[in-house]
């Protein structure tokens, strides 16, 4: 937080607490995401990256430290990876077979009870 009237003014206008989203905002990311990967191939581009570390949006998803949910989006491991499966199978439902997707995930996020490499 920023000190003084101005950091005041700032985190009243633009710092908010995160809200867990409800389950049709979570079907709108998807569907942006296969929306834009679709653009992304229009456009000319061989392929696409969802960033799925780092903190962002699927990585939170993903992480049993950090994913509280109660529904099929939260719990088990199974449960916590629907939302990025849900990406990838809607990316691939509206781009060609020959239309590369990556995904970049975290082995090891460095949080207790984080994303972890399991052991083989």
């Amino acid at each position: 937080r920023l000190p003084g009237l101005l950091g005041w003014i700032v985190s009243k206008l633009f710092l908010r607490a995160p809200v867990e989203l409800n389950e049709n905002e979570i079907k709108g990311i998807v569907r942006q995401f296969a929306v834009s990967a679709r653009l992304a191939e229009k456009a000319g581009f061989d392929g696409i990256q969802i960033h799925a570390a780092h903190g962002y949006l699927a990585s939170q998803f993903l992480s049993g430290s950090g994913n509280f949910r109660t529904d099929e989006y939260g719990g088990d491991k199974e449960r916590r990876r629907r939302f990025l499966m849900e990406i990838i199978d809607a990316v691939k439902a509206c781009t060609s077979k020959t239309f590369i997707l990556g995904v970049k995930i975290n082995v090891k996020d460095q949080s207790k009870d984080g994303l972890e490499r399991e052991k083989e």
